[in-house]
């Protein structure tokens, strides 16, 4: 092999390596572009969310002012002291009268339960009696 052999594969592998040497540098830089647009991209998405959010929570807050407002006028004019206890006090005796029902129904039901399990318990006493009654006795 001589010296010309040697030195146009040596060129060969130079040209090689500087090739993809600028592959890479071009590989590189579209991604780098390409990160570069999405991140612009995910950028403008974020702020137009934040945006959003933001009229979203002026609004509601706007709602909410006017809501309490609402309440307080409406509570100025036709709520009095003696009117809130009065509902209090109906609310009260309503829980109560509700408690005194459940406790009866419950009771009754315990009661309507505990006669039937005896009854059952009664029926299945006498088909074991039957049952032993027909069976004869081994002799």
């Amino acid at each position: 092999m001589g010296s010309d052999q040697v030195w146009t594969i040596l060129g060969f592998i130079v040209g090689l390596g500087v090739f993809g040497f600028g592959i890479v540098k071009v590989l590189d830089s579209k991604a780098e572009a390409r990160q570069d647009r999405m991140e612009k991209r995910h950028a403008e998405e974020m702020a137009a969310i934040r945006q959003e959010l933001a009229d979203k929570h002026y609004s509601n807050t706007r709602e909410f002012q006017s809501i309490h407002q609402r309440v307080n006028e409406v509570k100025d004019r036709y709520v009095k002291q003696e009117t809130h206890d009065r509902d209090i006090a109906l609310i009260r005796d309503s829980i109560k009268e509700f408690r005194a029902e459940m406790r009866h129904e419950i009771n009754s039901g315990m009661a309507s339960f505990n006669q039937s399990l005896g009854d059952l318990r009664k029926d299945f006493t006498g088909l074991l009696m039957d049952i032993a009654s027909k069976l004869k006795p081994h002799e």
